[in-house]
């Protein structure tokens, strides 16, 4: 898998193996995070900035004004 992502990353995926390799990314979602670390690391070896304009802030900031019941366990099975 990782073999297919880096040969189509560098353009050299051969036209047989190219129809499987789009089939393992639609369908793998490991195929799919790999896929995007790969292209995270290069623009951060780049010295490319990340797409994150502020967003994880944000979310943090509003998750930060969210009241938690201090009782509440999210493994307990009941309802």
């Amino acid at each position: 898998m990782k073999e297919s992502l880096s040969m189509y990353i560098d353009f050299e995926l051969v036209t047989d193996k190219a129809e499987n390799f789009f089939v393992d990314f639609r369908d793998d979602t490991d195929f799919r995070d790999n896929w995007f670390y790969y292209h995270f690391l290069g623009d951060i070896m780049r010295g490319q900035s990340t797409p994150d304009d502020g967003f994880s802030l944000r979310i943090i900031e509003k998750l930060n004004n969210i009241e938690i019941d201090p009782l509440f366990d999210p493994l307990s099975s009941e309802d």
